[in-house]
């Protein structure tokens, strides 16, 4: 499947395609490979910043060995209302979150494994 490349050339956003990236531009489209290609940088060194776990987070981290970093709005909520709570309700919604996190983790965890088995099978063939 092709990911075609277009670079924003205008303030209001208008894009034309694009085949070849140059310092300085802004882009939308394209693909992982595209990137690493034209940066000529490769797995873990490049940083991607998503705000959905399974597409933007796990999938970047499994098969393509970014670092990764999520953006989780709920948590700018949690803040702002923490701040008009009283203390057991803090509490409450503290134990909320970190089970939030620790169902995170474990749907990580789960992402990694799975892409193991994947990449386990395909070396028998």
């Amino acid at each position: 499947m092709s990911h075609p490349l277009y670079e924003v050339v205008t303030d209001e956003g208008l894009m034309r395609p694009c085949f070849k990236t140059r310092t300085g531009g802004l882009y939308s489209g394209g693909s992982a490979q595209m990137v690493e290609n034209s940066l000529n940088i490769h797995g873990d060194v490049i940083l991607y910043v998503g705000d959905h776990i399974y597409t933007d987070v796990s999938q970047s981290k499994v098969h393509l060995r970014w670092r990764m970093a999520l953006i989780c709005r709920e948590l700018e909520e949690e803040t702002l209302a923490a701040t008009n709570m009283d203390d057991r309700e803090l509490i409450e919604s503290m134990q909320k979150l970190l089970i939030i996190m620790q169902r995170l983790q474990y749907n990580l965890l789960l992402a990694q494994l799975f892409a193991q088995l994947e990449r386990s099978s395909w070396q028998g063939f």
